[in-house]
């Protein structure tokens, strides 16, 4: 039996700032039962969310609450083994990784999407890289990911920051064009770079696009192929 310990509510304390409880939620998970495993994980999925939430306002403390959760989830792995548990932290690293990002603090977000190899860990790794001016590993990580339909628009991105606009639109060009970048998300946004870049080649974005992993937002889910 795996015993996951979290929130799934939100309450106001005295300055009306929304805060995760710690204590509020407790399921029980037997290790043979998907189904118990899948309300973990739905439940777990309310939780990331308002964790989203109170960083949109308050990002040091959603850090912490960030930080507690881990804790949790961190003990329960050294006990259990159970994979859900690491699954969990996988979201809760790239969660602090994306505060920490918008934050400027490049080098602390970085740490956080060294936590795991897997999917848009790399982006994350990426964008921190070229802010820290270290492009040769940052396009080595963009290199790494693939599969997904906004592969070319990061790779768009990275000749945008390292100035290099025509190789930037050529790869956009491309990108909007494939089977698998119509009907998502990216596809605007693709539609946008290769207007701005038509227009003016000194128009650049200043940041390696990261897809979310905020349950609200579907563009990491919208874009697996």
């Amino acid at each position: 039996m795996f015993l996951f310990w979290a929130s799934c509510t939100t309450r106001s304390d005295e300055t009306n700032h929304r805060d995760i409880d710690s204590i509020d939620y407790i399921a029980h998970h037997d290790h043979n039962s998907l189904d118990s495993a899948t309300i973990v994980h739905d439940a777990f999925l309310v939780v990331l969310e308002n964790l989203y939430k109170l960083s949109d306002t308050h990002s040091s403390r959603a850090l912490k609450q960030a930080d507690s959760i881990l804790f949790n989830c961190d003990t329960n792995y050294r006990r259990t083994k159970h994979s859900i548990n690491n699954n969990l932290m996988r979201d809760l690293h790239f969660f602090k990784g994306e505060v920490l990002f918008k934050k400027g603090e490049y080098s602390d977000a970085l740490r956080e999407f060294s936590f795991d190899t897997i999917v848009d860990y790399n982006l994350g790794r990426a964008a921190c890289l070229l802010k820290l001016k270290r492009e040769s590993e940052a396009f080595q990580n963009i290199q790494e990911h693939t599969g997904f339909c906004y592969d070319d628009f990061v790779l768009g991105n990275y000749y945008e920051i390292v100035g290099k606009p025509d190789s930037a639109l050529t790869v956009y060009k491309r990108a909007i064009n494939k089977d698998m970048t119509k009907r998502t998300l990216i596809y605007d946004s693709i539609a946008t770079r290769i207007n701005e870049l038509g227009a003016n080649k000194k128009s650049k974005r200043l940041s390696l696009y990261i897809p979310t992993r905020r349950p609200s937002r579907p563009e990491f889910y919208d874009c697996n192929n």
